[in-house]
């Protein structure tokens, strides 16, 4: 967008050079020699000064210029809606980044939360003193906990890929 922005200054510039006169200069010099054999030799320079001065269509150039200048406006008018638009999607690919991260950590805390309670129900159950129920109850939520910590590690990258591609950089260098 800046090369376009960059060639319409181009096209505005050569838009007004054609609205201004332009000024032909010659110069010629002749030299006559005639003998009618009477008179003898009659010579003659003629020496010719030629000045044009071509005034071409001011009308159109003046279009063409306010064409161009009115394109250029649109041109770093989108430059800068696009600038804007990177700037927010940066912006929201790093809060989704940094919530897919905690969310990450809070299921990683869940996950051990739930390992322990698992143990400690296995534990009561194999010194009778929890039914069977409460161990599979206590099962059933260690699975879930797994599950949910598998879909926010993939929420966690799949963020990151994200925040790759905005800025464009290969990122894993400056986790680690």
């Amino acid at each position: 967008l800046q090369a376009a922005v960059n060639a319409q200054k181009a096209q505005k510039t050569s838009a007004f050079s054609a609205a201004l006169p332009s000024v032909d200069i010659g110069v010629a010099k002749e030299y006559y020699g005639y003998d009618s054999g009477f008179s003898g030799n009659d010579e003659q320079t003629l020496t010719t000064l030629t000045a044009s001065w071509q005034l071409s269509g001011l009308v159109k150039p003046y279009y063409e210029r306010e064409a161009a200048h009115y394109e250029q406006k649109t041109l770093e008018s989108r430059l800068t809606d696009t600038k804007r638009q990177l700037r927010l999607q940066l912006a929201v690919a790093h809060e989704r980044f940094l919530l897919a991260k905690e969310a990450f950590e809070v299921a990683k805390n869940a996950l051990a939360v739930a390992a322990e309670n698992a143990q400690i129900v296995k534990n009561r159950f194999d010194a009778q003193l929890s039914s069977a129920s409460e161990l599979i109850d206590a099962y059933a939520l260690h699975n879930r906990a797994e599950a949910q910590w598998t879909t926010y590690y993939y929420d966690q990258l799949l963020a990151f890929s994200e925040l790759e591609r905005v800025t464009e950089s290969d990122l894993t260098q400056e986790i680690q």
